[in-house]
């Protein structure tokens, strides 16, 4: 299995979600919907999007390993601390 495969897995079956991911998921559920609030709260292919990007659940190593995978690549290179920070928002 590849690691974005593997990350994917990890990302869907994470269970330890921000209280306002845990309260839009009821809301979608309650309303048999896909997204909430317009497109703020998406969920697709058992990811949750904010917004249009994928929500990193509160576990600390999966957000390392995210963080590694993609600063440690030839072609992001490093642009600097402060515009590192701001791509990982």
């Amino acid at each position: 299995m590849d690691q974005k495969r593997k990350l994917y897995l990890k990302l869907e079956s994470c269970a330890d979600l921000d209280e306002e991911v845990i309260k839009a998921l009821k809301d979608m559920k309650g309303e048999k919907k896909k997204s909430i609030r317009g497109d703020e709260w998406i969920e697709e292919q058992g990811l949750i999007l904010f917004r249009g990007k994928v929500y990193v659940p509160k576990d600390e190593e999966l957000r390392k390993e995210i963080t590694r995978l993609h600063h440690n690549t030839s072609i992001s290179g490093h642009p600097g601390r402060w515009e590192d920070a701001g791509a990982c928002k």
